[in-house]
Formats: structure tokens, sequence, C-alpha cells
């Protein structure tokens, strides 16, 4: 991602997306504080587990196939 950001020179805002390998400990606490990424939590991670089985009022999407939850600061 910082080899990316160097190569844009962009001020506007930019998401980076990621597939699950990146969602690690190291990767998280080695981005910047204002990086804007989206990622899927690899399902082997205890609150992925939890919030599977959770029962949460999920929203639907415009594509019927997709629903969402959305929250900040979730705790279970």
């Amino acid at each position: 991602m910082k080899e990316i950001a160097e190569g844009l020179n962009s001020e506007d805002k930019i998401y980076y997306i990621a597939d699950s390998s990146f969602y690690s400990e190291e990767n998280i606490n080695d981005i910047e504080a204002h990086t804007f990424w989206i990622t899927r939590v690899p399902a082997t991670i205890e609150e992925s587990k939890e919030l599977l089985k959770a029962d949460l009022e999920m929203k639907p999407c415009e594509d019927e196939r997709y629903s969402i939850f959305e929250t900040k600061g979730y705790q279970f």
C-alpha cells in the first residue's frame, strides 16, 4: 500500500481493496492512520466466527444477493 500511495501522488482520499490475506496484526499495525482500506476478515478469526453466529439485523443491498451489517465499535 505504501508503494502504491507513493506512486499515486494524490491528495484525494483513496480506499485500498485487499483480499483476506491482508488482514493480519502486522499489516494492520504497519499501515498509517489516514490509510483507508476494505477487506474481508478471515472466518478463522474468533471475532469473525462470533459475528457469523450472531443474530444481527442485516440491511438488504440493491443487489438482492447481498446484505450488510454496519457498525462502529461493535462490542459483543
